[in-house]
């Protein structure tokens, strides 16, 4: 393995901004942390550059234990949220920067400096400074900084939010272009769940300093593990029922109101009493009557909001609140006041035990 965390804990006082973290990762494998604020992500990451020592544990790079080790010494490349160029230096200065610290020639560093501009297409923006450049040239010349050292591992923390949201979206092609390119070990902090699954191999959910669950994008979306992470990734609605028994792979859940409906039954599904059931705003559709899918409930349009390229209706339900993202175009049941019938399958109905919210 290319790095581990073994029990990793940090503590501030009587906090545990990172409780019992362990994780392994491969030469060349992507994995960001995702997480409300406050979950302890960016706290992590500066445990791993060794900016802030850990309380116990060991952080290994392939077979060096590099827990105790000074940040210089570590061989880490870092993006850091807000860039942090040093305004006073041009491009290429900046890229020097830390050849310089390490000792390397001007000589030297000119070849590395060219490939590391060239691997971010910012070249011939080499003499600029960095009040020159668009906030997206400026993320790329901090990526480039991070990579003209040749580190084993690039740490990037969160990258793309100082950018509009319009750049971001295009920002974050050239980045997959550029780590897709560097093939290099890479950690991502970042609260934006499409990055975290757009521009990763695996994603950990962090809740409260711990990891929720770990896993590669599509996995961790259509399965989460645990009620925090079915709530947390992507837009659910959550019910409460009872859980009356198993067909087949499918589980057969009762709810408060009378309703039946179907789901998935997991390895973690119990026999029988409380569950939590969670449906997925996109994956719920309009149908023309009770049935049109797997599980279906009607309701009455409360709310409608146009968000361009999608709707979204509010629908009061005999099972509570619903939310429905449809396609902009798709025009039925878009009044309010309106009666609609939604319906969804028992493979996009994921059940969890436990009762409470």
């Amino acid at each position: 393995m290319h790095l581990t965390l073994s029990s990793v804990t940090k503590h501030y006082g009587d906090v545990r901004a990172v409780n019992d973290v362990s994780f392994s990762l491969t030469s060349g494998e992507r994995l960001s942390l995702l997480g409300p604020s406050g979950c302890g992500k960016t706290t992590l990451l500066n445990a791993i550059a060794g900016f802030a020592e850990i309380s116990s544990g060991t952080i290994r790079m392939g077979d060096a234990d590099i827990s105790r080790i000074p940040p210089f010494k570590r061989n880490i490349g870092i993006v850091f949220q807000n860039y942090a160029l040093f305004p006073h230096l041009d491009v290429e200065e900046n890229l020097y920067f830390g050849l310089k610290m390490r000792g390397v020639s001007r000589r030297d560093a000119r070849q590395a400096i060219g490939e590391a501009l060239e691997i971010v297409r910012l070249e011939p923006f080499r003499a600029r400074y960095p009040h020159q450049l668009s906030g997206g040239q400026q993320q790329r010349v901090a990526v480039a900084r991070a990579i003209v050292i040749r580190p084993q591992i690039l740490l990037l923390d969160e990258p793309l939010s100082n950018l509009d949201a319009k750049l971001r979206h295009e920002m974050r092609t050239d980045l997959l272009r550029i780590l897709d390119d560097l093939s290099i070990t890479t950690i991502m902090v970042t609260h934006d769940q499409a990055e975290a699954l757009s521009l990763s191999h695996r994603v950990a959910v962090l809740n409260q300093g711990a990891i929720e669950q770990i896993d590669e994008p599509e996995a961790l979306y259509e399965r989460p593990a645990t009620h925090f992470v079915a709530g947390f990734l992507g837009e659910s609605n959550r019910f409460a029922a009872n859980l009356t028994g198993i067909d087949g792979s499918f589980a057969k859940i009762a709810l408060p109101n009378g309703g039946e409906w179907r789901g998935r039954a997991t390895g973690s599904t119990p026999d029988g009493g409380p569950v939590q059931v969670f449906v997925r705003t996109e994956r719920i559709g309009i149908g023309p009557s009770d049935g049109a899918g797997d599980n279906g409930i009607s309701g009455t349009v409360r709310t409608v909001i146009y968000l361009g390229e999608e709707r979204r209706l509010v629908v009061d339900t005999a099972a509570g609140e619903i939310v429905v993202k449809l396609s902009a175009r798709d025009r039925l049941g878009s009044g309010v006041g309106d009666t609609v019938s939604l319906c969804w399958s028992a493979q996009d109905t994921i059940i969890l035990p436990g009762g409470g919210r």
